[in-house]
């Protein structure tokens, strides 16, 4: 028998909360559900989890991928193994506020049932708001778990100025510097949990099977706060690793922190629901910022999505890892012009060509493998002192210097010691063109003599020097730097090509790149960029740029 066949429909502004059954030896959880109307003001526990599991590295463990039962108002219901961890802690506290009353989505929601689902999914932000505790469940205790915790609590009790001049010997014991506690947390943080659910002004509780300790989460407030109507694409951006087992609510989760007016409906499928999200963007912003978090195909599961709209079931990081390009305006002041055709698989915009892509080199994740960056060291070789298209010279526009400059020549080296495990034949692969001695760029050489000469220690030592500048380096992976006909340098998405074709949008405070449809006079809109010389509105003061009507499709 279906469980919500035996319970009445939910009246507007209605939710149901679970009860469990306090069990000590036995695995069976039992539990009821009960209906309250929020406008009564009920005093109830809300949790925040993954439906998932919530481990990064979940194939290692052992397999629990199948449901598991409980029984739920005499109704046999099968549950995730991360919620029946959560309801078995709950169901053997000492605490018995943990047994009663419990708003969980899974079971106070019946998933199957569109229209409740939709609106509920409209009332989830003021479920967690009113909500006298929301308890964040972060999954069973494993064997990382202690340590990043105990590194969360040094690092919260250390004042910012004291991190920033931190230093540690090789052989501290200083939990800030042992890399095994940053490992930790990186996986901690991997589990993943539903960003929305962080609004509002409360004490939360964080917990795993035996770590408890308090948490204010004041999490993507500007989102919640931006009166500029762009609220809707930050919280989307700031939640794009973030996963749901139905890519719709990536969308419909983030409506409340974006506070935009828009009805779920799990009738639609993904690619409406991404189109109709995107067509609201348009029409309650200025700008046409919601045009740079496309990153081409490589960043696209839907197939049967419009290039011009966000595909936000992909959970990689947006290529350039800047939100809102506060510092361009690299069309100036020119207001926007849009038309949405054809029910959304249409975008106008006005657009001038100012440039192509002639030449790109591998992408970032690709170069830190150095055992062949051949397009990249080529690309490299090919500049000059002066910087053709703005008439810069290194001194002009010098590397930074100490101690970015010598991380990164650090880098160089360390990349290729860890190359050279992979490849004995390390001769011949691609190397920097040999430049003048003051060039930040190791000779090959310089390359070759520490490979084969360097000590353990030796190795040790650059992977250190080296780690300033990785840090930065890391922070966007998914691009590729390229080089355009005027010979003008550019990093963008990954899923760049020769031959695109780079313009300047009003509106835009990047420029994009597009991609002629074969065939057709309109374009697939591959990503933005970020173009040396570009940047300020420089195209404006160019002869023969002309702005067209261009559409995308």
């Amino acid at each position: 028998m279906d469980l919500y066949t035996k319970l009445s429909p939910l009246e507007d502004g209605q939710i149901r909360l679970l009860q469990v059954s306090q069990c000590s030896n036995t695995s069976e959880i039992s539990c009821a559900l009960t209906v309250v109307s929020l406008r009564s003001q009920p005093s109830y526990f809300a949790l925040s989890y993954t439906w998932g599991s919530p481990f990064p590295n979940y194939s290692e463990r052992q397999d629990t991928s199948a449901d598991l039962a409980i029984t739920c108002n005499g109704v046999k219901i099968p549950v995730k193994p991360n919620l029946y961890d959560f309801l078995l802690r709950c169901a053997r506290h000492p605490d018995s506020s943990y047994r009663e009353r419990l708003w969980v989505d899974a079971v106070c929601i019946n998933q199957k049932n569109h229209l409740e689902r939709s609106k509920q999914v409209q009332l989830i932000g003021d479920i967690y708001k009113l909500a006298a505790r929301v308890v964040v469940w972060l999954g069973v205790e494993d064997d990382t778990t202690a340590e990043a915790v105990e590194l969360m609590r040094e690092f919260a009790a250390t004042e910012p100025a004291v991190l920033l001049r931190l230093q540690f010997p090789a052989a501290s014991q200083d939990p800030l510097s042992d890399s095994r506690h940053w490992h930790a947390v990186a996986r901690f943080f991997e589990r993943n949990w539903c960003a929305s659910d962080a609004d509002a002004e409360f004490a939360n509780s964080v917990r795993t099977r035996r770590v408890h300790f308090p948490a204010k989460l004041a999490a993507t407030k500007a989102s919640k706060l931006s009166s500029s109507g762009d609220g809707l694409l930050y919280a989307l951006i700031r939640s794009r690793v973030s996963k749901c087992e139905d890519t719709r609510d990536k969308l419909y989760s983030q409506l409340k922190l974006g506070n935009a007016d828009i009805f779920p409906t799990y009738d639609d499928d993904e690619a409406q629901v991404y189109i109709t999200a995107a067509t609201y963007i348009l029409q309650h912003s200025d700008n046409l910022l919601l045009l740079t978090c496309v990153e081409g195909s490589d960043f696209q599961n839907i197939s049967n999505l419009p290039s011009w709209v966000p595909d936000w079931s992909v959970t990689k990081d947006l290529g350039l890892r800047i939100t809102g390009y506060r510092h361009f305006t690299a069309a100036g002041s020119l207001p926007r012009t849009v038309t949405v055709l054809n029910g959304g698989r249409v975008l106008q915009i006005q657009a001038a060509r100012i440039d192509s892509i002639t030449s790109s080199a591998e992408t970032k994740g690709e170069i830190l493998d150095f055992s062949r960056p051949t397009r990249l060291w080529a690309m490299l070789a090919h500049l000059d002192d002066i910087y053709a298209p703005t008439g810069q010279s290194k001194e002009e526009y010098p590397a930074l210097g100490s101690p970015l400059r010598e991380s990164f020549a650090k880098w160089i080296l360390w990349r290729y010691l860890a190359a050279a495990r992979k490849s004995p034949f390390l001769e011949s692969s691609s190397f920097p063109a040999p430049g003048s001695s003051e060039s930040t760029l190791p000779s090959r050489e310089a390359i070759l003599a520490l490979v084969k000469q360097a000590s353990p220690e030796d190795r040790a030592a650059v992977e250190k020097d080296a780690s300033m500048f990785h840090s930065h380096y890391s922070h966007a992976l998914f691009v590729r730097p390229f080089r355009t006909r005027e010979g003008f340098l550019g990093l963008g998405t990954q899923s760049l090509r020769d031959g695109d074709g780079v313009w300047v949008v009003p509106g835009c405070r990047v420029p994009l790149i597009l991609r002629r449809v074969e065939g057709s006079q309109r374009y697939r809109l591959v990503g933005g960029t970020v173009l040396h010389g570009f940047m300020n509105g420089e195209a404006l003061e160019r002869d023969g740029v002309d702005f067209d009507m261009v559409e995308l499709e």
